[in-house]
């Protein structure tokens, strides 16, 4: 990792990133959660992807101040770490059961 993502810039700044990150790692379990992407083709969700994480550096890039990029690292672990486990107490508490 470059020194830029390993320096914590602000404290501030570095808990707004991670309270982003849980929310939109919350928000996006949530949102995903009842798609069925069994039928979709695994060549146009794969574009899909690439295009949206193309799309989603870009906007980082020009809206994150460069003094505050470190922060990106902390956001991305929150995520990370967010998504999964709201999917998880998602199905095993809120999701209907399988008829």
């Amino acid at each position: 990792m470059t020194e830029t993502s390993r320096r914590i810039v602000s404290l501030e700044a570095t808990l707004v990133a991670i309270a982003i990150g849980i929310f939109l790692g919350i928000v996006a379990a949530i949102g995903l959660a009842d798609i069925n992407l069994q039928n979709a083709n695994s060549v146009t969700a794969s574009i899909v992807a690439l295009v949206c994480i193309g799309v989603v550096t870009i906007v980082v890039w020009l809206i994150v101040p460069h003094q505050y990029i470190g922060t990106f690292i902390q956001f991305t672990v929150a995520f990370i770490w967010a998504m999964p486990i709201t999917e998880l107490l998602y199905y095993r508490f809120w999701a209907p059961e399988p008829s």
